[in-house]
């Protein structure tokens, strides 16, 4: 990246409102606030939820869904997360090597996850559908019947049939966009309500 980029992401980055609130209070990330906006408006997570979050670094979201009164949380991200605290259990590894070794049922998934952008939108947008499609194989095997889930992927071609099969799967299902997404993003978080199936775990 040239440094004329690097500066001008940098002047954004300080222009950035939810960012500049983010280090006012102590979030992780600006993505803290997507979360917050989501959990106000859908309550995803209830007091004592077991909470499986996919693509948690830095810990925004994690520190959110304590926050909403989530009792555990399995957070799983090949990059380091610095967030501790002891109902948390962090795993360090890629969402699909970690897909069928837990051993409990959660009732509620949060999956952030974003694939590396490649500057292709069809490619990004595929491997963003991916990802939301690990989120669902995750939820078919731990998430509890009457469960609930949100999941990041990118709006295009690829995103009716995605959207699609969420309703198949959730007894509601909604696009939303956070005030904290930024404008030109394609990013889109669907939200699942009331899972049909049931996991395979159910401790």
């Amino acid at each position: 990246m040239s440094r004329s980029r690097r500066g001008q992401r940098s002047k954004q980055g300080k222009k950035d409102p939810f960012a500049i609130r983010a280090k006012k209070e102590n979030y992780p990330s600006r993505a803290s606030y997507k979360l917050i906006d989501i959990q106000n408006r859908f309550k995803l997570i209830r007091e004592g939820d077991r909470v499986l979050e996919l693509g948690s670094s830095p810990g925004g979201w994690t520190k959110v869904a304590l926050e909403s009164g989530a009792k555990r949380i399995v957070a799983i991200d090949p990059n380091p997360m610095s967030l501790k605290d002891g109902r948390v259990v962090f795993l360090r590894s890629r969402m699909e090597d970690c897909l069928e070794s837990l051993n409990e049922s959660f009732d509620t998934v949060l999956s952030d996850s974003s694939p590396s952008t490649s500057g292709c939108h069809s490619l990004d947008q595929a491997r963003s559908i991916d990802l939301g499609e690990n989120a669902l194989k995750y939820c078919e095997l731990y998430l509890k019947r009457g469960g609930n889930l949100v999941v990041k992927v990118f709006q295009g071609d690829l995103y009716p049939e995605f959207f699609e099969e969420m309703k198949e799967k959730f007894r509601s299902a909604k696009g939303y966009s956070p005030k904290a997404s930024k404008t030109r993003s394609s990013e889109i978080y669907v939200i699942g309500k009331s899972f049909k199936g049931s996991s395979l775990y159910l401790q």
